[in-house]
């Protein structure tokens, strides 16, 4: 397996957990100041700014792992990019 996938598979595993960790901090805090952070480190986390206040726990779960995914892919294509650039640049 060359670097840029490696470094592709890093991303995709930060991404995951950073998205999980944001959800997490957005569903227990109840401050909407934070919303430019939430957006800047889990793009996909915008989902989570719809009204969805009197969703059950489970349909919670699932937006987070949708917007985890999605965030996953996100930060996957990025880290990916940046391992193909870095791989051109040294040669």
């Amino acid at each position: 397996m060359n670097k840029s996938k490696k470094f592709g598979i890093i991303g995709v595993g930060v991404g995951f957990c950073l998205a999980l960790l944001v959800v997490a901090f957005a569903y227990y805090s109840s401050q909407s100041s934070h919303d430019t952070l939430y957006v800047c480190l889990a793009p996909a986390s915008i989902i989570y700014m719809l009204p969805i206040g009197r969703a059950t726990l489970s349909a919670h779960v699932v937006i987070a792992l949708i917007i985890a995914i999605s965030n996953a892919l996100i930060y996957g294509f990025a880290f990916f990019m940046i391992g193909q650039a870095w791989v051109w640049l040294s040669r």
